[in-house]
């Protein structure tokens, strides 16, 4: 069993600001690649939490277009103990006033998991502008490369249902299906772990088998 995450936006867990947390190093935040890890020795990564946002063990953020989450390390130790796709940790400092805090940026990235994408029984849609258009099929990721490339600028394909083929590794705690689904997948045993740890600024979306 899996469970599909999302960021809490609640105004009573994270406050009535999005995203919470604002970005001071934009030239770094945007030079992390959704399809490849960066030298962490050349990544810089400050933020500010935003005025009436609170603070929360994973934080919302709008600067880095990359999969992955804001996390601090609370979230960090727990992780360390279960099976993530490929990752990487860049260092985050969040100034909280005059205090600040110690966040990592967890940049998910493995673009071998596509492969393992039931194409013909997963569920898909076109946007455009970022709002969704219509519902399509796609029966192979040549397919995908080849609507897209028909849509043309400003318009995407993502995903409401996202079916995995017997080859997909289910040991896996944590995983991310890019380019059709940007949050977060856990094992039922990690968010147990979330559950039981009591960590902020995420909450299930749905669980799938």
């Amino acid at each position: 069993m899996y469970f599909k995450s999302e960021l809490n936006t609640d105004p009573a867990v994270s406050g009535p600001t999005y995203p919470q947390a604002e970005c001071l190093t934009l030239g770094d935040a945007h030079s992390i690649k959704f399809d490849e890890f960066a030298n962490p020795d050349t990544i810089e990564l400050e933020y500010k939490l935003a005025s009436k946002a609170k603070l929360t063990d994973i934080l919302s953020q709008a600067a880095i277009s990359a999969n992955g989450l804001l996390v601090n390390q609370k979230v960090k130790d727990i992780l360390e103990g279960f099976n993530l796709m490929q990752h990487r940790y860049y260092p985050v400092t969040v100034h909280i006033k005059k205090p600040t805090a110690q966040y990592y940026w967890l940049h998910l990235v493995d673009n071998s998991l596509i492969t393992f994408v039931d194409f013909p029984n997963s569920q898909f849609y076109r946007t455009k502008f970022s709002y969704k258009e219509d519902d399509i099929t796609l029966e192979t990721y040549q397919d995908y490369l080849k609507k897209l490339d028909e849509f043309g600028f400003m318009c995407s394909i993502e995903s409401d249902s996202i079916k995995l083929n017997n080859n997909f590794d289910r040991s896996l705690d944590l995983y991310m299906i890019a380019p059709f689904d940007s949050r977060p997948y856990f094992s039922e045993k990690l968010w147990n772990a979330f559950e039981s740890e009591g960590i902020t600024g995420i909450r299930l979306a749905k669980s799938i088998s």
